[in-house]
């Protein structure tokens, strides 16, 4: 799981800028949940909306303050250009 979760956060890294995001990352004892135990589910949503009350007043701080940029979408791609892109197989 830590693979996956490293990857998602360089991914958000590289597309938000580092500046723009802030990782919130519980400590949970080793052997504590595993994958496929549904039982501690209630424990875990516990867990995970305490651990959102305590970010909560750094999320407003950090990222909730004012109003955002305008939202202005890309320009449409040519079709030209698109036939030049690679194609996904399968």
């Amino acid at each position: 799981m830590h693979g996956q979760s490293f990857g998602a956060y360089g991914t958000a890294k590289i597309l938000a800028g580092e500046n723009n995001i802030h990782r919130v990352d519980p400590g949970v004892p080793n052997h504590l949940f595993s994958l496929d135990d549904v039982t501690k589910v209630d424990r875990m949503a516990s867990m995970g909306a305490e651990c959102a009350r305590d970010a909560l007043p750094m999320l407003r701080r950090e990222f909730l303050v004012g109003r955002g940029a305008e939202f202005i979408p890309a320009p449409r791609t040519p079709r030209s250009v698109t036939r030049l892109m690679p194609q996904r197989c399968g």
